[in-house]
């Protein structure tokens, strides 16, 4: 974990975001890429569209969240060479849009802009008891 300036510094030095199968932080991978004009490429697998209820209602499915965040980036969609979930979402080089905000999950106790927070923290801390006492 690191602390929010500490990734600000990073997202702002890095040559690229790849983000696979990157679970809640997909969308959140793409919009850090808008937000400092870095090429990208993402493989999406799960939608979690209950997490994300901001999303038009038709984003459902990994094939419409792909094309969702296509259109969102101005990107393309590739294929890698294997079965499964293998689209791609890509964007070469393009100017920083710091109007974007990095689209968070609306479970609070989901991991928010590469920060884990108390509450996720203290969910871990009862799962881990639970586990320790049934053991």
């Amino acid at each position: 974990l690191v602390d929010f300036h500490t990734g600000r510094a990073l997202l702002e030095s890095c040559s690229a975001i790849v983000a696979l199968h990157a679970d809640e932080a997909t969308e959140a991978a793409v919009d850090a890429a808008l937000k400092y004009g870095k090429p990208f490429a993402v493989v999406p697998c799960c939608v979690f569209a209950d997490l994300f209820p901001n999303r038009p209602a038709a984003v459902r499915t990994t094939a419409e969240f792909c094309d969702y965040l296509a259109a969102k980036a101005g990107a393309t969609l590739e294929y890698l060479r294997f079965e499964g979930k293998n689209k791609v979402v890509v964007r070469g080089d393009a100017p920083p849009r710091r109007d974007v905000a990095i689209t968070e999950p609306r479970d609070p106790s989901h991991v928010v802009s590469g920060v884990k927070t108390d509450l996720m923290f203290e969910r871990m801390r009862r799962e881990h008891k639970s586990a320790a006492a049934a053991a």
